[in-house]
């Protein structure tokens, strides 16, 4: 399904680097356990606008002559298998959220908040919400379920009506997300960053001060249209990531569309711990 093939990633990265919030025992492959759809009507209403908004914000940059930059996403294969076409007009594609367990309810409930960016995994590239392409990078981001907990709300809303919890899972949100006109960078840890391919500010000035919870205005179209989202692809000590991030400023360019747990195993082996 497109939702397994959302989590084919190269093996011999996983369980690499120094940002593992939960530490497994080697392991090469990560296995979908379950999913859920979800159905949020007055998210998808709020999500609507804002890629209408995105849309809006393209044509203009368009009209005013610039080049709507390129951008091949790993994950638009796999997410031509869900239900539901992209759209063009606001360059939407499916991206990946690694969370918690504490904070899948909360998200279920209200959607990603970028104002809580940062209190989980850090703000390598400002104030907003952070997605990848690839499960290999979300996978450093999650803490396990490991077992049914009879008294957890999250357990009774999820693993009910048949569902059983599969044990020692992981969950990764399944993300709608206008990502528009983006702005690409090859630093991190910077407020003062400048686009790989202008130069120009990725975060505006205001007075003295550097606003990160929001991208700097597209050049040359006027009134201002804000970049969209920013494309994160190298580090700062020169070595390229291993994985790119798209960081999100506003929420109403996201929309939650389904829920993965899945499990780490090696091999045949698993799942790991």
């Amino acid at each position: 399904s497109g939702l397994s093939k959302l989590l084919e990633t190269d093996g011999s990265e996983l369980g690499k680097g120094a940002d593992h919030k939960h530490r497994s025992a080697p392991y090469d492959r990560l296995k979908l356990a379950a999913a859920w759809r979800i159905e949020h009507p007055a998210l998808w209403d709020k999500y609507a606008g804002g890629r209408k908004t995105v849309a809006t914000g393209m044509q203009r940059a368009l009209r005013a002559g610039l080049q709507r930059p390129t951008l091949q996403v790993r994950s638009h294969g796999a997410a031509a298998a869900l239900p539901g076409t992209l759209r063009a007009d606001s360059a939407e594609e499916v991206l990946l959220h690694g969370t918690s367990p504490d904070l899948v309810l909360s998200i279920l409930s209200t959607g990603l908040n970028e104002h809580f960016s940062g209190i989980s995994s850090g703000t390598a590239f400002g104030d907003g919400v952070y997605f990848a392409e690839d499960a290999g990078k979300n996978d450093h981001y999650v803490t396990i379920d490991a077992a049914h907990d009879s008294y957890s709300e999250l357990h009774k809303r999820l693993y009910a009506h048949g569902v059983s919890h599969p044990s020692r899972v992981f969950y990764l949100l399944v993300c709608r997300v206008a990502v528009g006109f983006h702005v690409r960078t090859k630093e991190a840890h910077n407020k003062n960053m400048k686009s790989a391919d202008t130069g120009e500010r990725i975060f505006p000035l205001m007075g003295q001060k550097v606003v990160t919870r929001e991208l700097s205005p597209i050049s040359g179209v006027e009134p201002p249209v804000l970049h969209h989202t920013l494309l994160a692809e190298n580090h700062t000590n020169g070595g390229p990531f291993r994985y790119r991030e798209f960081i999100v400023f506003q929420n109403s360019h996201i929309y939650p569309e389904y829920l993965i747990a899945y499990q780490r195993f090696d091999g045949a082996s698993g799942p790991r711990a």
